[in-house]
């Protein structure tokens, strides 16, 4: 493979690698270096693809990478950033105009402290206001409904804008597992029951939302043992799951 088509696929490999970060924006650690991760996805970065900058961009980012563990199906990421340095000549632009779900994720990151977007991560109930001003931010400010509608198509979240944003931002983990104790007579878990719990939250944070027909229907959960492994506190399973759905249906 000459230089210029290895270049090319070295750059495709860190530009999908870095929007896969980008993201996951909402964590704090990759908001940390967001900035870095923003210059990345840009065609004037590129344009000058010096050794110097691209090794500084890797020390940088390197730590980030533990957060793509659940995309990664086993991958390793290997680059071979020298093969940037003898490509000479104008790269293909990776780029585009923003999506709208990088829009929303730009939004989301420069408005973390917003009060509806911390209650949606904390399990706080939301109001019928609360949801006003979200679809006023999802439909007005950052697209059109019809983006919305076209995004969230065939979604658990598509019909419920909380959820939605949920699906991005994620759940506060120390606040889900609180939430999970409140359920329990003995508030310590076991390793399977933490694991049974990890496997509700990914879902939520994955899609925002999650009913007991999931627990039934959908894999992992269809075939999962849950009485054997909460015994007479698998009751609480269904009221956990009804909690983290009715928390962002506005009342």
């Amino acid at each position: 493979m000459n230089k210029c088509k290895k270049a090319s696929k070295s750059q495709k490999s860190v530009v999908n690698l870095v929007q896969t970060l980008y993201e996951k924006g909402t964590i704090k650690e990759i908001k940390e270096k967001i900035a870095i991760i923003k210059e990345v996805l840009t065609d004037s970065f590129w344009r000058t693809p010096e050794l110097n900058k691209l090794e500084y961009v890797r020390v940088e980012l390197r730590d980030l990478i533990k957060h793509l563990k659940d995309d990664a199906n086993g991958q390793t990421f290997n680059v071979d950033i020298g093969d940037f340095i003898e490509y000479i000549g104008e790269t293909e632009s990776l780029f585009s105009v923003k999506t709208y779900k990088q829009r929303v994720i730009d939004y989301l990151i420069e408005n973390s402290w917003n009060p509806v977007i911390q209650k949606i991560r904390n399990l706080e109930p939301i109001t019928r206001a609360d949801t006003v001003e979200l679809e006023k931010v999802l439909w007005n400010e950052l697209g059109t409904r019809e983006e919305y509608n076209k995004f969230t198509f065939n979604t658990l979240a598509g019909g419920n804008v909380a959820a939605f944003i949920r699906s991005i931002v994620g759940l506060d983990k120390q606040a889900a597992e609180k939430r999970f104790s409140q359920f329990l007579s003995d508030n310590q878990l076991n390793s399977q029951q933490q694991e049974y719990l990890k496997t509700i939250i990914n879902y939520v944070n994955e899609n925002g939302d999650i009913t007991t027909d999931v627990l039934i229907n959908e894999s992992p959960f269809d075939s999962y043992n849950w009485q054997e492994v909460f015994g007479d506190n698998v009751a609480f399973i269904s009221k956990y799951v009804n909690t983290l759905h009715s928390v962002i249906v506005a009342s």
